[in-house]
């Protein structure tokens, strides 16, 4: 087992460690990766389990987010899915929804989030009538595999440059 000093250790695992070393509860955390008009991209950890109270959030811009580690039940007014690693999460601006980590602790998603007019205008010019989804999830898919090991040696990479910068990673504008 690595040791809690070894910064290449992915930030779910290094979270659950002090989750459990604190005695503290589950939570969720962001940590924005880049931004620009209108759009961001979050490394969002989770860190509850089964013992944890399920929490309600509302969705605040239109998100595509890919689960990268763990497994959460995601509940909105269109019902429940299971979260695993490969889905695709899709929410709505405004969308309020509940999570829960009935099956086991702690998830890992990037999170693409987009203003309601940003998103509008990438709808249109995708040549939609429609901006919102009318699904909760994107099941895991094989041709996605390859994009998960890109963002699995892209996070990789990120955590070297942060040991070397004393700014660390952060996408220009």
């Amino acid at each position: 087992m690595l040791s809690i000093e070894n910064p290449g250790r992915d930030p779910l695992t290094t979270a659950l460690i002090r989750k459990h070393r604190n005695g503290e509860a589950g939570a969720s955390t962001g940590k924005l990766m880049a931004e620009g008009d209108g759009w961001r991209v979050l490394d969002l950890v989770c860190t509850a389990g089964p013992h944890d109270r399920p929490f309600e959030e509302r969705h605040a811009w239109t998100s595509l987010s890919m689960v990268l580690a763990g497994t959460f039940a995601y509940r909105s007014d269109r019902g429940s899915s299971l979260m695993s690693s490969g889905a695709l999460l899709l929410g709505n601006a405004g969308q309020q929804f509940e999570c829960s980590h009935r099956h086991g602790e702690g998830d890992r998603c990037v999170s693409f989030q987009f203003a309601p007019q940003v998103f509008e205008a990438i709808a249109r010019d995708a040549g939609s009538r429609h901006c919102a989804f009318h699904h909760d999830r994107v099941a895991p898919l094989r041709i996605l595999a390859p994009l998960l090991r890109i963002l699995g040696l892209q996070r990789a990479r990120c955590a070297v440059c942060e040991l070397h910068s004393p700014l660390g990673w952060r996408s220009s504008r």
